[in-house]
């Protein structure tokens, strides 16, 4: 029910239905996050190669990965790792 508002809200606003994978993600203060920014060197893996490396090494329950980001959701740690392809340097744990 709640996937299905915010649908028919992101229709009404931007006039179409959302394409591809949707992930909704609710704020709460209790939540706790982790920030790691990777210093701009050029002679370093890419955010998309660690991603690969750490989803091979820690398989998650659930990936959601575009040109822009990589989520990758573990039950274990009721959250997720979130590495920022856009920004190049940005890995979060929440």
């Amino acid at each position: 029910m709640y996937a299905r508002v915010l649908d028919e809200i992101y229709r009404q606003v931007y006039g179409s239905d959302q394409e591809g994978a949707v992930y909704y993600e609710p704020w709460s203060e209790t939540r706790s996050h982790l920030f790691l920014r990777l210093p701009p060197v050029q002679e370093q893996l890419s955010l998309p190669e660690l991603a690969c490396m750490f989803r091979e090494a820690f398989l998650p329950d659930l990936t959601i990965e575009n040109e822009y980001v990589c989520k990758l959701f573990y039950r274990q740690l009721n959250g997720y790792v979130r590495f920022n392809y856009a920004n190049r340097q940005e890995v979060a744990v929440m």
